[in-house]
């Protein structure tokens, strides 16, 4: 597959919390590959738009969505609109982090972090799951580097706990799903700019932050046609953080 290849003409995609950080790359990369997009966030369009084409706005749609004061069923409803059914993709950036010891961590914190992160998957596997095409349907998923290893946490322990959690129900639903052909991962990024804000000296191998084109890879890989034994995996993207 080639680097500007349109390898996803056509193909419909919901990218939840896609106008703003990654998310904004995942929809940037979805519309530069083809697919029509509704692009969901608690700010509507800025950080997207400074990445976008104008010849791309009449496959773009997008809404502000805070979650969970707005719900993921107002969402479905726009979807039936743009960019219709069945759905081939949807992708889920949700999930805010927080930096806290654990013993500073409110069970309302807690409570939070794991409604944002955790229970909005769920919300968004549960309505639009039925929806997604069969034996071609992609779901992705964000955790983090690091989630699938059950250890203490110094730095950020409630936020590894809930995309720990997040990465067993992507697995969950990987299972469910594998028979209808519909593929379910998560990709696991280490240190991005503006997503975790830490030094990357003596942390990263590689020696660098994490870039836009480093998410776009595994989105090629997960998203591809070809790709449909590939299912329940958490895909690193971190440089050698966190292995």
């Amino acid at each position: 597959m080639t680097a500007d290849s349109n390898y996803l003409p056509g193909a419909r995609a919901i990218v939840l919390g896609g106008t703003g950080g990654l998310g904004a790359v995942c929809t940037r990369h979805l519309l530069n590959h083809g697919a029509t997009v509704l692009a969901t966030g608690r700010s509507e369009r800025p950080a997207l738009a400074s990445q976008l084409d104008e010849k791309h706005s009449n496959r773009l749609r997008t809404a502000r969505f805070d979650y969970p004061s707005d719900g993921i069923n107002e969402v479905a409803s726009l979807a039936r609109e743009h960019p219709g059914e069945p759905l081939d993709i949807l992708i889920h950036c949700i999930g805010p982090a927080l930096a806290k010891a654990i013993d500073e961590t409110s069970a309302e914190e807690l409570a939070n972090l794991f409604q944002a992160n955790v229970t909005s998957f769920q919300e968004a596997m549960l309505a639009f799951a039925p929806s997604l095409r069969d034996n071609r349907g992609r779901v992705v998923a964000f955790t983090v580097a690091g989630a699938d290893a059950l250890v203490s946490r110094n730095m950020l322990p409630a936020y590894f706990a809930a995309k720990s959690a997040l990465l067993s129900l992507v697995r969950s639903w990987a299972t469910r799903l594998a028979p209808r052909g519909v593929t379910v991962n998560a990709i696991a990024p280490g240190i991005f700019a503006g997503e975790l804000e830490l030094d990357v000296e003596g942390r990263v191998p590689a020696g660098r932050m994490g870039e836009a084109e480093d998410i776009e890879q595994a989105l090629k890989l997960l998203l591809a046609p070809e790709s449909g034994y590939i299912t329940g995996n958490n895909i690193l993207v971190s440089g050698g953080y966190a292995v």
